[in-house]
């Protein structure tokens, strides 16, 4: 996925009807490149010398690599998986690792709704909360990303609705963090990765060499917890991105298979209608 950076205008409306997106962004920071990026306009630009207040409450999510994150009471190190949670006037500075770099997904906003969700302990101060790696808030992220980039009517409180829904399964994740086994943080770690390859193919088998498993292991552990092979799974996740793509964008049929990956317009036609009972050109008219 490209680097995406969207600063927002709310209106009148939209900031009185209780929560409003100020900055919607995902950025790729490869291993020793400057941090962070010097395009930031003022106000979210920091030097690391110095640090940063903000006017505004933000989410970092980490999706790879790794950093460090300060506030006022200590350092931490910050883990692929992590939220980094800042809240307006609190002092703050991070930074990935340089020989790691990192990828984060990022969003801003400010209104009278976070009076209520900062009486909850997860959000009660600007901190680093250690959640693993979650492939439920990667696919809302990227849903937000895609409703902010068309910027339709009313775009502000469905993406505020999405926000709210990413806030919700962050204080989940970190009530039972401590309880997730092995096999389902390795799930969640390939949700993620499938999440994030919708337009390619993923090589289930290089993901189990990279983390020490066999495949017959994760394959087992994936299907326990999905109900799904992990092939499958991936492809559901695709024929999902090619209904919006056929409908949302109106693009030929041609166009979204080759987009989501496929090499033959006739084996997607033939799976698109194999899992939704209609052929792509049915479900777009």
């Amino acid at each position: 996925m490209k680097d995406l950076n969207n600063y927002l205008i709310p209106s009148e409306e939209d900031i009185n009807w209780g929560l409003y997106i100020n900055v919607v962004g995902q950025a790729t920071v490869q291993a020793g490149q400057a941090y962070p990026d010097p395009q930031h306009p003022t106000g979210y630009f920091f030097k690391w010398e110095k640090g940063r207040v903000l006017r505004e409450y933000q989410i970092l999510y980490i999706v790879e690599g790794e950093g460090i994150f300060e506030n006022k009471e200590s350092t931490y190190e910050v883990q692929k998986g992590n939220i980094i949670f800042l809240r307006p006037g609190e002092w703050h500075r991070y930074q990935p690792n340089k020989k790691t770099g990192w990828t984060e997904y990022y969003i801003g906003f400010n209104g009278d709704w976070m009076g209520n969700v900062i009486q909850q302990e997860t959000f009660q101060n600007t901190q680093l909360i250690s959640t693993s790696a979650s492939g439920q808030i990667t696919s809302l992220f990227h849903d937000l990303f895609d409703i902010v980039k068309e910027e339709r009517l009313g775009y502000q409180k469905i993406g505020c609705g999405i926000i709210l829904q990413i806030i919700g399964h962050v204080i989940q994740l970190s009530k039972k963090r401590n309880d997730l086994g092995q096999g389902e943080k390795l799930v969640e770690q390939a949700k993620i990765k499938m999440q994030e390859a919708l337009y390619t193919e993923v090589d289930f088998q290089e993901f189990c060499d990279e983390n020490n498993i066999s495949y017959s292991y994760f394959r087992k552990a994936f299907k326990e917890l999905t109900g799904l092979a992990p092939l499958q799974y991936h492809l559901n996740l695709k024929i999902i991105k090619a209904k919006e793509l056929l409908v949302g964008h109106q693009k030929k049929v041609k166009e979204v298979a080759f987009e989501l990956g496929f090499n033959s317009v006739y084996y997607f036609s033939r799976l698109f209608k194999q899992k939704t009972g209609v052929s792509p050109k049915e479900y777009r008219s």
